[in-house]
Parts: structure tokens; C-alpha cells; sequence
């Protein structure tokens, strides 16, 4: 059994390592760095306004926005505390209602 195990996880290794082969291609010309630096920039457009933004989902359905922290002390893939299918405040730290021009902001970054 140990065999077997140690057989399948070497396997494993040497497809992760193969995937790996393409090695730079040395360092990075004076073009590719201002090519990498226009595409990082952030560009703001006033697509949408107010109103259209929320008419989308889930701002269309939301009575009010919140915002919640909590902790399950799980390291990864917490999920929000629910008890019969409804969030479970009591297991929330801290909650905070977004006021009309903060809902607004948070539209206008999503």
C-alpha cells in the first residue's frame, strides 16, 4: 500500500514538473515594461449612471445594503453564517448599513 502511495504521488510530481518546462526568456525589454504598465492603469468610465447601476442584480432586489465581518476561524472557504437558511447574526462581528452615497460609490467600483 505504502508503494502504491508513494508510486501515485511521484507520478503527480513529475506531471506538476513538466508543466513547468517554458523558462523566461530573459529579462524584460524597455517595451514590455510600458506595454505592462499602460495595462495596469486605471481607467474610470461614467458608463452607467446612478439609477442604471441599480437596476442590476442584486442591487435591484436589495432594500439596503450591509456590510458584515465574521469569523468561523476557518483558513479558507468561510462562508456566510446561516441557521435555517438565514443568516445567523449572532455569529456576526460587525455590521455596518451603507448609507444612499456610499451604496452609491460601491455601485460606481463593481
Amino acid at each position: 500500500m505504502k508503494q502504491l502511495i508513494l508510486t501515485l504521488l511521484l507520478i503527480n510530481i513529475s506531471f506538476t514538473v513538466l508543466g513547468q518546462r517554458d523558462m523566461p526568456k530573459g529579462p524584460v525589454t524597455t517595451a514590455e515594461q510600458e506595454t505592462a504598465e499602460r495595462n495596469h492603469e486605471c481607467v474610470h468610465r461614467n458608463t452607467y449612471t446612478v439609477d442604471q447601476r441599480l437596476k442590476f442584480y442584486p442591487f435591484s432586489r436589495a432594500k439596503q445594503i450591509k456590510l458584515v465581518f465574521f469569523n468561523t476561524g476557518a483558513v479558507f472557504g468561510e462562508h456566510l453564517p446561516l441557521k435555517n437558511d438565514t443568516v445567523d447574526y449572532s455569529k456576526l462581528n460587525e455590521i455596518k448599513v451603507l448609507s444612499n452615497k456610499q451604496r452609491d460609490q460601491l455601485t460606481d467600483i463593481i
